[in-house]
């Protein structure tokens, strides 16, 4: 389907209300039609980086503080107070 070209009508701005010539006008991210004085690209933020995974855990990790993998048995050898209702159970 042909369009008219449109050489002699005008639009109005979605954001501003200006009258403006209607080959001037632009589409931006949302879908309105503006002025050139009003047009703003979509932020970069807003468009999410594809393929770019963040890694989660680490490759063979090693404790730094001095506990080896295994050495803390149970919860109550290190906070004895808190279990069998303030009782001591060491």
């Amino acid at each position: 389907m042909r369009y008219a070209a449109g050489k002699y009508s005008y639009g109005y701005c979605d954001i501003t209300g200006v009258r403006v010539p209607y080959r001037k006008l632009r589409t931006n991210w949302k879908g309105q039609r503006v002025s050139p004085e009003a047009f703003e690209d979509k932020h970069p933020q807003l468009t999410p980086a594809k393929g770019i995974h963040d890694a989660m855990a680490l490759k063979d990790p090693r404790p730094t503080d001095g506990f080896s993998v295994g050495s803390v048995t149970s919860i109550t050898t290190i906070f004895p107070n808190t279990a069998g209702g303030g009782t001591d159970n060491v």
